[in-house]
């Protein structure tokens, strides 16, 4: 069993026709996701000193997404819209044992978010995870 959370940030330059406007304007658009999520691994040992693992997380997500038009002629105009909806992830990987409470992890995450227009986050976990 885990109980996990973190903070996804990042922004991106779409043209405004993606977003329905037309017009030689540019738009920005700024999101932040902060999950909050329980969820339980299954580690499968396949050896002495490695594990197969498999996984699944459920939870809400709290989403902060801004909208910024460039190029108006009464200069710029933003918009905010928060919300929380519910999210969820499935995951696949390995742990090579490194000590006793110490792995190296390698593995794959899928995480999605419902309620939004976007196809999901793939995730590419590489690192060292601690028991305690």
């Amino acid at each position: 069993m885990s109980l996990n959370g973190g903070i996804l940030a990042g922004s991106h330059h779409p043209s405004v026709h993606d977003l329905g406007i037309s017009g030689p304007y540019t738009a920005s658009l700024r999101s932040t996701y902060i999950p909050m999520m329980a969820g339980y691994t299954l580690n499968l040992p396949i050896g002495d000193y490695t594990m197969f693992y498999l996984g699944g997380k459920a939870g809400a997500t709290y989403g902060d997404v801004k909208a910024t038009i460039h190029g108006l002629e009464d200069g710029s105009r933003s918009r905010t819209i928060s919300t929380t909806k519910f999210s969820w992830a499935a995951q696949a990987g390995f742990k090579f044992s490194v000590s006793q409470s110490t792995d190296f992890v390698i593995g794959y995450e899928y995480y999605q978010i419902q309620g939004y227009n976007d196809p999901g986050y793939h995730i590419i976990k590489l690192g060292f995870s601690w028991d305690f």
